[in-house]
């Protein structure tokens, strides 16, 4: 039986003693705290506030707040066990009166009173030698699923990223809550909103996922955001957001040509000019242009990868593809953003190498997503809106065309002999 001390009476404190004290094979056999009312909620286990007395255990977890850290550990007397902080800011160092030393830091917030598990906490490991790192690592693994080991300017540095997307967001929470209250209206119902938020961040990346007029350049709507934003401080935090987009996305859509690996289109009013033709039998017919058949066989002909999504179902239009090599083909896709993020994770694409070409609003959401949003010269006004680059050349008529070939030309890879014949 391995035994434990852990020095601090707060939530992570607690949250330890719950968590280690669960483990077969170890015991949480002493917590030392500066006040006898707060180590009444360590039950079952001795407790004290001498901190002159020696502590015997084989394991001692200081869990105080981070300024604290220098002081407890100068106080304490451990003659043989291993003595770590759980702090992601503060060095190993600051632990040099103990020859036996580590971190053990929980990436996580423990804000809440209710037991966390651990399973899914990132627990990272520093030791002073092999033997400590072994016998903290061993414990990790026995609580976490996803423990590592991270030397203390790493972990410095990734405590500061965790304060980003912990503080700061929860400020903005709170702000948002504030607003809300005084508006009249239940900051609840942005639950949804924040959890999915969260979950692009982690799945596609927060820059790629990041929405809203600031993104699109839309001043109208921020101007119209602004005069509703009641403090100053509210006011300059949009301003910030949207210097970080005009920066961000004043880029030539020429600059971002030679990193284009991928073509997606929509169809109707891209390689048609949006125009259905019915026959006397029901027979729907669409007009494509010969040019942006030949460029699609020159790009594939170059590797270049092509993928259509549509929201029309006409299985004439897609053997016309097929014919010509496409062989990503989505048909009836009304929610555009489900079959492109099949499309991109099922061939590990960046949505940075992407150039998507769409003509109406159901195009809008995949545009947003990807490198360079482009549309035909007589797309609708929301699409061109977000559109970093709008062809000369309307739907139908070889806007397609126009596109690829500025892509393969940049590249290198348009040719006089590209052996993309069409009919």
């Amino acid at each position: 039986m391995i035994s434990i001390a852990i020095v601090g009476s707060g939530r992570l404190a607690f949250q330890l003693f719950e968590v280690l004290g669960a483990l077969k094979g170890y015991e949480v056999s002493l917590v030392l705290g500066r006040s006898e009312p707060a180590l009444e909620v360590f039950k079952d286990t001795r407790t004290s506030t001498d901190f002159k007395a020696p502590i015997k255990e084989q394991l001692v977890f200081i869990a105080v707040s981070d300024h604290a850290i220098t002081e407890v550990s100068s106080r304490i007397h451990v003659p043989n066990g291993i003595v770590c902080h759980v702090s992601g800011s503060v060095s190993i160092e600051v632990l040099n009166h103990h020859v036996n030393r580590g971190v053990f830091y929980p990436l996580q917030t423990f804000g809440a009173s209710e037991i966390m598990s651990f399973k899914e906490i990132p627990l990272l490991i520093e030791s002073v030698n092999e033997s400590v790192f072994q016998t903290l690592f061993s414990l990790a693994t026995k609580v976490s699923n996803r423990t590592l080991a991270m030397n203390s300017s790493k972990r410095r540095s990734l405590h500061l990223a965790a304060v980003w997307v912990n503080n700061f967001s929860n400020f903005l929470y709170t702000q948002a809550a504030e607003f809300c209250k005084n508006q009249e209206v239940p900051f609840e119902l942005l639950g949804p909103l924040m959890e999915q938020t969260v979950k692009n961040a982690l799945t596609i990346g927060p820059e790629v996922a990041q929405t809203g007029p600031a993104r699109r350049g839309d001043t109208n709507t921020m101007n119209a955001h602004m005069e509703s934003l009641p403090t100053e401080d509210q006011k300059k935090f949009t301003n910030i957001l949207a210097r970080l987009f005009k920066k961000n996305t004043s880029m030539s859509y020429k600059e971002l040509l030679p990193k284009i690996t991928t073509f997606i289109f929509d169809i109707d009013g891209v390689f048609t000019d949006g125009q259905i033709l019915i026959t006397s039998n029901g027979e729907l017919l669409r007009k494509v242009s010969v040019k942006d058949g030949y460029a699609v066989k020159a790009a594939l002909n170059q590797g270049f990868r092509i993928c259509l999504i549509s929201g029309g179902t006409n299985e004439g239009v897609r053997e016309r593809f097929k014919a010509l090599g496409v062989q990503d083909i989505y048909m009836g896709a009304h929610d555009k953003m489900e079959p492109l993020h099949e499309y991109l994770d099922g061939y590990g694409i960046d949505p940075k190498e992407v150039l998507y070409m769409g003509d109406d609003i159901p195009d809008i959401p995949p545009m947003q997503f990807i490198g360079l949003p482009s549309c035909p010269q007589n797309a609708v006004p929301e699409v061109k809106a977000v559109s970093q680059y709008i062809s000369h050349i309307n739907g139908g008529d070889g806007c397609v065309r126009d596109v690829i070939e500025q892509v393969l030309k940049v590249q290198g890879k348009w040719t006089a002999h590209t052996d993309a014949q069409t009919d």
